[in-house]
């Protein structure tokens, strides 16, 4: 038996850990010169829980075990089924869902 090499797990998730501090490492300037009397406070916490809601998912499908089909999809895959979807050949098509996202939520 051969010994199974590490997915691509530990480097998805060293990637979340950059995609999601730089923006607030960026930020730390622009934070002590903006003028907070004009923000609004409900919506930034609204997007700060997206934001977090997003973070939460990506890091509990990398710890459980990440994505079924074994890698993200990639937006050209998308815009594949977009182009698809737009063209004469689904013009039959309507009322139709589909959920692109590489086997995490079991479908049938």
């Amino acid at each position: 038996m051969t010994p199974r090499l590490p997915g691509p797990l530990p480097w998805l998730a060293g990637l979340l850990v950059i995609y999601l501090l730089l923006p607030f490492i960026a930020a730390i300037p622009q934070v002590w010169l903006a003028d907070w009397r004009s923000v609004d406070m409900a919506a930034l916490g609204r997007a700060s829980a997206v934001s977090v809601g997003s973070a939460t998912l990506a890091s509990a499908l990398i710890a459980l075990g990440g994505i079924p089909l074994g890698r993200p999809g990639w937006p050209a895959e998308v815009a594949d089924l977009v182009a698809f979807l737009a063209s004469d050949r689904a013009a039959s098509i309507t009322g139709s869902e589909y959920v692109i996202d590489g086997g995490t939520i079991p479908t049938v």
